[in-house]
């Protein structure tokens, strides 16, 4: 049991390591996910001028960190591509959108969400993630008032 608990630690050890980010690398991450706070505002206010706006500023940055990718290690290469790719086709998705569809800003959120958590992001936040459990959905958001990006009629969700 000792040798297991043991092996099972520096297992977990090393695969926090992997995901260890250059440190240039990590604030085009943590500006991607400011951009996620700036969208829930955007959401918030119901302006639509400002939801695209924030759809474009978004997709600029997507392309800044492809730019950064060859520098990642391999698997970090890997699962960066898949989780940008996520959050590529959810924004496309909302871009064509004339009013953000619930499932497709669910879904981004909880991209971003993914992204956060693969690269231990959260400790550098200026914000929270939050969780709703009536509705199962997921936001980042900077101010402390709750506020459902997904369903402004649900009034729940906590600080996760």
């Amino acid at each position: 049991m000792k040798y297991l608990l043991s092996f099972f630690l520096f297992f977990s050890l090393i695969s926090k390591a992997e995901n260890e980010l250059d440190p240039k690398i990590r604030a085009s991450y943590l500006k991607l996910l400011k951009k996620a706070s700036h969208f829930h505002q955007a959401l918030k206010n119901k302006n639509p001028e400002s939801i695209q706006s924030q759809i474009k500023e978004t997709q600029k940055i997507i392309v800044q960190i492809h730019q950064h990718s060859p520098q990642l290690k391999f698997q970090q290469r890997i699962h960066s591509y898949k989780l940008l790719s996520n959050l590529e086709e959810q924004l496309t998705s909302l871009k064509s959108q004339k009013e953000p569809q619930k499932k497709t800003v669910k879904k981004l959120f909880a991209s971003f969400f993914e992204l956060a958590n693969v690269y231990s992001l959260n400790k550098y936040l200026k914000g929270n993630f939050f969780y709703c459990n009536q509705d199962r959905s997921l936001w980042l958001q900077r101010d402390s008032k709750v506020h459902n990006p997904i369903n402004s009629n649900v009034r729940c969700g906590q600080a996760i």
